[in-house]
């Protein structure tokens, strides 16, 4: 099935520039001519649906090698005055547009380099289609020519964000990107880090089927683009690991993908096609599955490729004829997640969890299984493959089922049941992390129908970091008096946030009382909640006073007076009771008060 999106391709303005600098012609000096605005052709995005796949994307332009200095109107760019040929190649042409764009300068004066329209146009797609960080980049840009030729003196770049705007992303991009490189070991090879950001951007990014989103920004952010938007932002990603990137692009599929540097060979690799989508019917044209993963197109000779229904395309390196041979995730369609030096992921045909060790190249079966995916309705018949989510959180591995997520705890060598989903409406198909101990999972009645929920539970617990001085259980303990908020969330090793009994935020140099609770909220939602106990802070004031030292007396005395939190805070000595070493410990705080 193929569908078609038609885009407007131009809008033409017009007004008069003002020109510093004009080239010298044979015949004298001509006109400038009024100024034009065209916009870079997208061509007809296509459609190409298959089962579990597909394909949307653009027009092929070539790539460009390099990047040079820039011009603008208020300088002389060349002293050239042959007007028969242009003196700047596409990349050069593409170099020079490039740098003025980076350096946000909208007029780029080309008089002197005898630059034709055509030429314009193909420089200006080099750069709109395969320069990451040009997300801000308009497709429609402004020239003006000579009069009584096609010879371009000016050349307007167009931004689709204010400068203010351009600098602000500009920094979110760059975090963004850096977050994820964060994520990547040093010690992994090649693969392992080009298999880590590709699992990363099909996991966590879904495909934007109004056709709007075409930037690596955008992807990003949003966590949906088009092919272009995952190329380039799997580019930018590769570009900041020092891993060798290009670009492959289809006219026959009206597609682009990654070609990619392993171990000096290149292979090609297309997101794209490997973010599966379920196809039922025009009424629900695909389902982006969560935490599914394909691996049909990852690490491909031209050959193999080709064979995947990828018949033509473009590119400027020569891909390996040799084929990727360690492939120990390609009976898999789940995420593949490492801890400890092992790559965790869910094996098709035995529908059970595997651990492949990179060290020793070898893989192994856990015994572990995600089960079966029975039929909606029916008792007897089964999907063949796994519908198994593979997450992990605290060095522990989580696993769905049809109707539970389980955990995998490594170090202890079993599973057990974290998570009861209520399949009373469908099953669960697909899960993923959504980090901070989060995992979303998916309710739905068959692999190819949406979702009729989204769920999320918090399975990840409270975690302090190696050699904090407090402890936790049912409450934070080992507070001393006069620890700040900042001091307390400094000895979690996730982001937590403090509030007080009434429900307001403490900042951070706010003084704890016993009462106040540490809380993990993400995305406004509170998934764990613990009060804080205060040593000697048995009346919630914060300080250790005259009244604490009475409250832990009369607990001693009548061991019914405080409870909760303010009983601990009242036990000194940690022995699980206030006795009247508690009484002497208070005596001697409030002394040293």
């Amino acid at each position: 099935m193929k569908k078609g999106l038609v885009f407007v391709l131009a809008v033409v303005l017009m007004f008069n520039p003002v020109l510093r600098a004009v080239p010298t012609f044979a015949d004298g000096q001509p006109k400038i001519g009024a100024v034009k605005y065209e916009t870079v052709d997208l061509n007809s995005f296509s459609e190409f649906l298959n089962e579990e796949r597909e394909a949307y994307s653009f027009s092929s332009v070539p790539i460009m090698k390099s990047e040079a200095g820039v011009t603008n109107e208020t300088e002389a760019s060349s002293s050239s005055s042959d007007a028969s040929a242009s003196s700047l190649t596409d990349e050069e042409l593409a170099s020079i547009l490039y740098a003025a764009a980076k350096a946000l300068v909208s007029r780029v004066n080309l008089a002197g380099y005898n630059v034709t329209l055509d030429q314009l146009k193909r420089g200006m797609e080099l750069i709109f289609w395969y320069k990451p960080d040009l997300f801000y980049l308009n497709a429609t840009y402004g020239y003006a020519s000579y009069e009584g030729t096609n010879i371009a003196a000016l050349a307007i770049l167009n931004y689709r964000m204010s400068n203010d705007e351009i600098k602000a992303a500009r920094v979110v991009f760059e975090n963004g990107l850096n977050e994820i490189v964060a994520q990547v070991d040093s010690s992994w090879s090649q693969m392992e880090k080009v298999l880590f950001v590709h699992n990363w951007i099909v996991v966590n990014c879904e495909y934007d089927r109004s056709y709007t989103y075409a930037d690596a920004y955008s992807v990003l952010t949003l966590r949906k683009g088009v092919c272009q938007g995952y190329s380039l932002l799997f580019g930018a990603i590769m570009a900041k690991l020092g891993i060798g990137v290009n670009y492959a692009v289809s006219v026959e599929k009206t597609h682009m993908w990654n070609v990619v540097c392993v171990d000096g060979k290149w292979y090609h690799l297309d997101l794209t096609w490997d973010d599966p989508v379920c196809i039922s019917g025009a009424s629900n044209p695909g389902v982006d599955r969560l935490g599914r993963v394909s691996y049909d197109f990852f690490l491909l000779t031209d050959e193999q490729i080709t064979d995947q229904d990828h018949p033509s395309w473009s590119c400027s390196v020569e891909v390996s004829t040799e084929e990727f041979t360690d492939r120990f995730f390609s009976d898999t369609k789940s995420d593949c997640v490492y801890v400890d030096g092992k790559w965790y992921f869910v094996d098709e045909s035995t529908r059970r969890l595997n651990c492949y060790d990179s060290a020793t190249d070898i893989t192994t079966d856990l015994g572990l299984s995600s089960g079966t995916w029975y039929v909606w309705g029916s008792s007897s018949r089964y999907y063949s493959t796994s519908y198994s989510g593979v997450a992990k959180c605290d060095g522990k591995i989580y696993y769905s089922t049809q109707n539970s997520i389980k955990c995998y705890d490594p170090a202890e060598g079993k599973a057990v049941t974290v998570v009861t989903a209520d399949t009373s409406d469908g099953y669960v198909y697909g899960m993923r992390s959504k980090g901070n101990g989060v995992l979303e999972y998916e309710i739905a009645t068959s692999s190819a129908v949406k979702a009729s929920a989204i769920l999320t539970s918090y399975v990840g617990g409270l975690d302090l970091v190696e050699g904090s001085s407090c402890g936790l259980s049912d409450y934070v303990t080992g507070v001393e008096s006069g620890t700040t908020v900042a001091g307390l969330t400094a000895q979690f090793r996730q982001a937590v946030t403090v509030y007080n009994s009434h429900g307001d935020k403490l900042l951070g140099d706010e003084v704890l009382k016993t009462g106040d609770r540490v809380c993990v909220v993400i995305d406004g939602v509170t998934y764990r909640d613990v009060s804080v106990a205060v040593e000697g802070d048995v009346d919630g004031t914060g300080t250790v006073n005259s009244l604490d030292y009475v409250k832990t007396k009369l607990q001693v005395k009548f061991e019914n007076l405080l409870t909760g939190v303010f009983r601990t805070a009242a036990d000194l000595d940690g022995n699980g009771t206030v006795d009247s070493t508690d009484g002497l410990c208070a005596r001697l705080r409030l002394k040293q008060a």
